[in-house]
């Protein structure tokens, strides 16, 4: 049975892993739009278009792990909470709030 502090990270990953998506979709949609308003007969216009679609996969892979991982730990498994160590881990780097979550989270995670 998890308790609330353990609840309270589920959910806080969650949200976090929904609020990075829905950046990842406004900010696709953005600069998406931007380029095809724009008609830039550039040279490398398509490589640079090629690494920005793989970047946002990989961020949209992470928001989905995030969110994946924190529903399983939800659900009482134990790799769920490994990777929402991982998770925390990683997001202490995202400062200011990142930090406060990541830390919170190891705190919740840790210290049974």
């Amino acid at each position: 049975m998890l308790d609330n502090h353990s609840k309270i990270t589920a959910v806080l990953h969650i949200i976090m892993g929904a609020f990075l998506l829905l950046t990842l979709i406004f900010f696709t949609l953005f600069f998406g739009g931007m380029a095809a308003l724009a008609h830039a007969e550039v040279p490398f216009i398509g490589w640079l278009a090629g690494l920005g679609a793989f970047i946002a996969g990989l961020f949209a892979l992470y928001g989905v792990g995030q969110i994946a991982a924190a529903i399983s730990y939800l659900n009482g498994s134990a790799i769920g909470r490994t990777f929402l160590i991982i998770f925390s881990v990683i997001s202490l780097f995202n400062f200011p709030i990142g930090t406060a979550a990541g830390g919170y989270s190891l705190w919740a995670l840790l210290r049974k």
